[in-house]
């Protein structure tokens, strides 16, 4: 697998989903599949769509107790930029 391609390609397609007013809920490493070119979202349930991207953004940079929820899940996983940094700018 080509690595690099794949783990830019998440924030890539988080992006997208954001800017087309959606959050995925359950957006994780197990409900993914890379086809060599593109990520695949294979639990699609927990989509939340008809946002504003503002809306959208606030989903994705949620944070708890322990913080980021988007970066702890992919910290160890995929090496990529801030998620803040990416989603940052609405749009």
């Amino acid at each position: 697998m080509a690595y690099k391609p794949a783990a830019e390609s998440i924030l890539k397609l988080v992006a997208q989903v954001r800017d087309q007013g959606a959050y995925v809920g359950d957006f994780r490493p197990a409900n993914l599949i890379w086809s060599g070119k593109a990520w695949i979202i294979l639990d699609s349930g927990s989509i939340q769509q008809g946002m504003t991207i503002e809306e959208a953004q606030q989903k994705w940079l949620q944070v708890d107790d322990k913080g980021p929820k988007f970066e702890r899940r992919w910290r160890m996983t995929v090496p990529a930029p801030s998620c803040s940094k990416v989603l940052g700018k609405a749009g």
